[in-house]
């Protein structure tokens, strides 16, 4: 999927990382797809999963539309900050 969308971007040294799961039914653990997920991007958003200095993982309903958001920044930058505190309103 990453190669479809075209993300290309690896980043070098440590970054911080937020998964946000939008799951079609009440049904599945996030823990069953943390590391599904952090496989998955290595080698597209970094080159290895020891970069990962904070790692936020949550998950909410939306039957209409069920997919995973990705938000990445490198570590101890503005953009990190902003991603790790801002609030999303999924449907739960």
């Amino acid at each position: 999927m990453c190669f479809a969308a075209g993300v290309r971007m690896i980043y070098d040294g440590d970054v911080v990382l937020r998964l946000v799961w939008y799951r079609e039914r009440r049904s599945g653990d996030v823990d069953n797809r943390l590391k599904q997920c952090l496989d998955a991007l290595q080698g597209h958003l970094y080159g290895d999963d020891g970069q990962i200095a904070d790692l936020r993982i949550e998950r909410h309903e939306d039957k209409n539309k069920p997919r995973l958001e990705v938000l990445i920044a490198r570590a101890g930058t503005p953009e990190a900050r902003q991603i790790l505190t801002c609030e999303f309103g999924g449907a739960r």
